[in-house]
């Protein structure tokens, strides 16, 4: 049986070869005073290696790793960094390489294992009719969802798929489909309507950390992702300003023919109302559950106070389409003559 040649301290010389001594794994051979390591072998096995140096040479490259055979027998200290292994307060430390290969240490010291980042899966619910309208309006709400699969961090996909659809809305109606419209709506006061969605999805691959193992534990379970789409569906009443070309009885019609406002006016709120060539009247109407207007300013009128010049009456105002009206406070002026300056009137109520 043959020793193989792992270092050398001096030339190989020709003779005869003893083996002396074995260190873990490997085996100290003397010759002629030389000192020389071979890979592990039977003690008292004379090698094969008689022919000088150039023999030497090749069983030197067709050697076992010395990282792998190499076998410390006891710890060590540091007194600086070493990979992970880092002095304490003390200004040393200790690094237990006792039993271990060099192979062994270089990893535990400059390879630490660490378990990926897990993003479960998700969806994101959209509806693009999820906003206010005016008291009296149909709408038909639609709703689409998507799914995300989630994500591994040292991983380009998790294996997770999306199992079952569902949009539902406040009103309990459902859809099982990824993408769908719900009933119609008859906006009322004081709706508050919404949509959400749900997504069941399958488990998903072991993921890996970032030395390429599979860390089981971590992979993600079969569940379900929620989500509400941003918004709601509200209703408002309208306020409504402008003028008229003749004084004929103040109605609702009559009021929604003015200026809208396009949104629900609050206490505070603030609008101007053009005054044209021609015009008799001049109208301002929000609902009554608003406090009395704060001020009118006439523009051309260096800013003038004129509130006190309008008449104030109450008017049951229709929402859209004929909808329920319910009570306004309608300000009303009425000029003499047709107006023959354009001017500028601001209100705040």
């Amino acid at each position: 049986m043959e020793s193989t040649v792992l270092g050398v301290v001096s030339p190989v010389p020709k003779g005869e070869w003893s083996a002396t001594a074995t260190y873990q794994k490997l085996n100290i051979v003397t010759f002629e005073g030389s000192v020389y390591i071979a890979k592990e072998t039977n003690i008292g096995i004379q090698p094969n290696v008689t022919n000088g140096w150039e023999t030497f040479w090749m069983l030197i490259h067709e050697s076992a790793s010395f990282a792998e055979d190499i076998i410390f027998s006891e710890d060590f200290q540091i007194t600086t960094p070493f990979g992970y292994f880092e002095p304490d307060a003390s200004g040393s430390a200790v690094v237990p390489a006792e039993g271990k290969s060099f192979s062994e240490l270089l990893k535990e010291a400059y390879f630490k294992a660490i378990d990926p980042k897990v993003v479960l899966p998700s969806c994101v619910c959209v509806s693009s009719e999820l906003k206010s309208y005016e008291v009296g309006t149909t709408v038909t709400p639609s709703a689409s969802v998507t799914f995300h699969s989630g994500s591994y961090q040292f991983d380009s996909e998790t294996g997770v798929e999306a199992d079952a659809y569902k949009l539902t809305d406040t009103l309990g109606n459902e859809i099982n489909a990824q993408t769908g419209s719900f009933p119609a709506i008859l906006v009322s006061d004081g709706i508050s309507y919404g949509i959400s969605a749900s997504v069941a999805y399958t488990a998903g691959n072991a993921p890996k950390n970032n030395a390429g193992d599979l860390v089981p534990s971590l992979a993600i379970q079969a569940g379900t992702a929620m989500d509400a789409a941003d918004g709601t569906l509200t209703g408002y009443r309208n306020s409504f300003y402008g003028t008229l070309t003749e004084k004929s009885e103040i109605t609702s019609s009559v009021i929604r023919s003015l200026n809208a406002s396009g949104k629900a006016l609050a206490n505070g709120s603030s609008f101007s109302v053009s005054v044209p060539v021609g015009a008799v009247r001049v109208v301002i109407a929000y609902p009554a559950t608003l406090r009395d207007v704060s001020s009118i300013n006439d523009v051309n009128g260096l800013n003038a106070q004129i509130k006190s010049s309008f008449a104030l009456q109450t008017v049951s105002v229709e929402g859209a389409d004929g909808y329920t009206g319910i009570s306004y406070k309608v300000y009303s002026l009425d000029f003499a003559e047709p107006n023959d300056t354009e001017n500028t009137y601001n209100v705040t109520i």
